[in-house]
């Protein structure tokens, strides 16, 4: 592969990390936090965490990831590591600017739906990014029989919880 590829290569990735933190911010930050609806994960803890200690989202998230970016070097290395950086950052960055805009809706409902939609494209595309850079590893391969547990979790959760 040549350079202008790889260069071109990692653009396209670093795009889509940017483009899906900025989404994620808004399903956050338009959507389910003004409505007190909070998302699971380290992102949900920092709510929590946010909403006890008055102190800004943006914080706890830089704060609360930087254990799984040591875990991360340790264990995959350092190209992985930058690429969550970023995105982390950037999710930090964007949460910020929005947490001044209201909520489009007052709606719990209409929230939970469109924040649902809007943060899972984001985290979605998020984590497409990490999972094929994870793929270029030699030890580790992404298939259907990586995902399938994962899908299988999410699809009994959503068929469980939405009635």
């Amino acid at each position: 592969m040549t350079r202008k590829n790889r260069i071109i290569r990692e653009a396209n990735r670093y795009f889509f990390l940017f483009i899906g933190s900025i989404l994620a911010a808004v399903g956050l930050e338009i959507f389910l936090v003004p409505n007190n609806i909070i998302d699971g994960g380290i992102v949900g803890i920092s709510i929590i965490t946010s909403y006890l200690a008055k102190i800004p989202l943006s914080v706890f998230i830089c704060v609360f990831n930087l254990p799984f970016l040591f875990l991360g070097y340790k264990q995959i290395g350092k190209t992985f590591v930058f690429s969550s950086l970023f995105s982390i950052v950037s999710l930090s960055v964007w949460v910020y600017v929005f947490h001044p805009i209201p909520g489009l809706t007052n709606d719990v409902l209409l929230a939970a739906v469109f924040g649902g939609i809007i943060l899972g494209i984001g985290v979605g595309m998020r984590l497409f990014v990490m999972a094929v850079r994870l793929t270029e590893q030699k030890w580790w391969q992404l298939s259907l029989i990586n995902v399938l547990p994962f899908l299988l979790v999410k699809l009994l959760c959503f068929s469980t919880f939405s009635f």
